[in-house]
């Protein structure tokens, strides 16, 4: 009697293992080994993970120097010092999602973890210490020297075997990225994030025509701004920073909005 092979189920992208076939497979790269995934939806490429991430450094640094997010920190301060055993900090998620607008679930999270380690260090400087990267393959190796071998010689085989190491490691990393590196270490990315949360989430929002202006500034821009001059003048328009910045703000909300949890609009139910 014939039997049929039961089909192959598709493993999940945050469980496949390697094949046997190596320590790193092209069928793993990318999906095994990421972190950025714990952060984001599991369906999306890991080089537009790791943008995202920028983006959200960006505007997690703006949420951190937002003088609400300070003055909460500094009541369960205040908490710890009065009654330590009656710290409450359950008024983050609606601080977060009702006081602030934001859609992302994910930034109390981060203002709790921000401030556990602000009571650690015992300091008020808040570092963000996120690494845009991949984790290492599994790699493991053994090396012995051999009966009779030289110094020189062992030294020599050693250097094959560490060529062959940083040679995986540097096809795991390039093969994860898609062999692409964030422009400038993804800065500008993180001011997309900035600007959004500038526009969209601070207690003075800017407007687009603010942030031209200042971005022009920082850019160098011989002309200064001006909403007539650059209807008027060829040159302004060529330095009209307007569009840059609304297309900045446009991608910075595409990659906010990939992270794992996001709520609705107000006025509107359901959840992806």
């Amino acid at each position: 009697m014939a039997h049929r092979r039961k089909p192959a189920t598709r493993k999940s992208r945050r469980r496949s293992r390697p094949s046997s076939g190596g320590p790193w497979s092209d069928d793993a790269l990318g999906r095994t080994f990421v972190p950025e995934f714990d952060l984001f939806r599991g369906d999306i490429p890991v080089k537009t993970a790791q943008n995202a991430l920028c983006v959200r450094v960006g505007f997690l640094d703006a949420l951190f120097n937002d003088s609400r997010v300070r003055a909460l920190w500094d009541g369960w301060v205040d908490q710890l010092v009065r009654a330590p055993s009656r710290l409450n900090t359950n008024n983050v998620l609606p601080f977060v999602t009702k006081e602030l607008g934001i859609r992302w679930p994910g930034c109390v999270s981060e203002i709790l973890d921000v401030f556990h380690r602000m009571v650690l260090t015992k300091s008020a400087t808040v570092t963000l210490d996120y690494e845009v990267a991949v984790h290492a393959p599994p790699i493991a190796v053994w090396f012995t020297t051999l009966h009779g071998e030289s110094i020189t010689e062992a030294r020599n085989r050693w250097a094959e075997v560490n060529a062959g190491v940083l040679a995986e490691l540097a096809a795991a990393e390039e093969g994860a990225s898609g062999g692409q590196t964030a422009k400038n270490e993804g800065e500008h990315l993180r001011i997309w994030g900035r600007w959004y949360y500038e526009v969209h989430v601070a207690r003075s929002p800017k407007t687009v025509t603010a942030l031209a202006r200042e971005n022009r500034v920082a850019a160098g821009h011989d002309v200064d701004f001006s909403p007539r001059a650059t209807r008027e003048t060829t040159d302004n328009k060529a330095h009209d920073c307007r569009k840059d910045i609304r297309e900045g703000l446009a991608e910075a909300k595409k990659m906010l909005d990939l992270a794992e949890h996001v709520l609705s609009p107000p006025g509107k139910t359901g959840s992806r």
